[in-house]
């Protein structure tokens, strides 16, 4: 029976990887010379593109394909850096949890954006999708750092200290006492997350790094051409990028209070 403390991750896991899929399939308008840099109407909101595409369709298709692409990213980073941050806090100040302290210090020193960006040089063409993985390989410790600390702050308290006194095997330790513990400092991680890699994603897409040619930063770049001509594309792309970026924005603040309200109930719930 799944643990009560697990459910509402799992229907998060579960929408995420809908929206991760159904962005996957997702695919922008063709191009319609025909109708090309038409200035908004009841036809075309928010005006075409120059190459003819509805601007609409066009930042709506880009907006759900970043957002899958930044789940994905997300969900990555999460898996590999909770289970980074769970062995090094079970062999704390030992050589393993040594060297991902110094690996995850260098990671932090040099940065997603700089290392992606070194990418750029060896694989300028590489799929968004495998881009996610590699961020997800060099962002880890953003995760592993706050999970490693939660670990060893729960381990030292009295009933995980009991459970390991009777024998309870380690796994089991972290996946019934340790981990549940943790879930509701992880949630506004997973959404702070989630909304710099939808900044980090329109960031490299500006400088032309990925198979771009569908995300929000290519189309910033390419507007800037267009900006005295059809300054409508340029307006629509930035308005969709800032939309993806506040709607990040409001999910952090969200967590933040169902956060606080997770700790005052814990003290309540301690002090009665």
């Amino acid at each position: 029976m799944i643990r009560r403390e697990y459910m509402a991750w799992l229907i998060g896991v579960v929408v995420a990887a809908i929206l991760i899929v159904g962005s996957a399939g997702v695919v922008p308008p063709p191009p319609n010379t025909q109708q090309a840099s038409l200035s908004p109407s009841a036809a075309h909101v928010l005006g075409t593109a120059p190459d003819g595409r509805d601007m609409l369709l066009l930042c709506v298709t880009a907006m759900i394909r970043a957002a899958g692409e930044s789940l994905w990213a997300t969900t990555l980073t999460v898996v590999i850096g909770l289970a980074i941050g769970m062995i090094a806090a079970t062999f704390a100040g030992r050589p393993a949890d040594k060297v991902q302290g110094v690996i995850a210090k260098l990671l932090d020193c040099a940065g997603p954006f700089l290392l992606a960006a070194c990418l750029a040089s060896v694989a300028p063409r590489i799929n968004s999708w495998k881009l996610a993985v590699f961020l997800a390989l060099v962002a880890w410790p953003n995760v592993s750092t706050v999970v490693r600390s939660e670990a060893l702050a729960i381990s030292r308290m009295a009933y995980v200290e009991a459970a390991r006194a009777v024998g309870v095997k380690p796994l089991r330790l972290a996946l019934n006492h340790v981990l549940p513990a943790m879930l509701d400092r992880l949630a506004p991680l997973c959404f702070g997350l989630f909304g710099g890699f939808v900044a980090l994603y329109g960031a490299l897409g500006f400088i032309g790094v990925g198979v771009t040619e569908q995300g929000l930063g290519f189309m910033l770049f390419d507007a800037q051409s267009f900006i005295r001509s059809v300054p409508w594309y340029w307006m629509s792309c930035f308005g969709a990028f800032l939309s993806l970026l506040l709607f990040s924005a409001g999910m952090i603040w969200m967590f933040k209070k169902l956060h606080a309200q997770f700790v005052s109930a814990d003290l309540e719930r301690n002090r009665l």
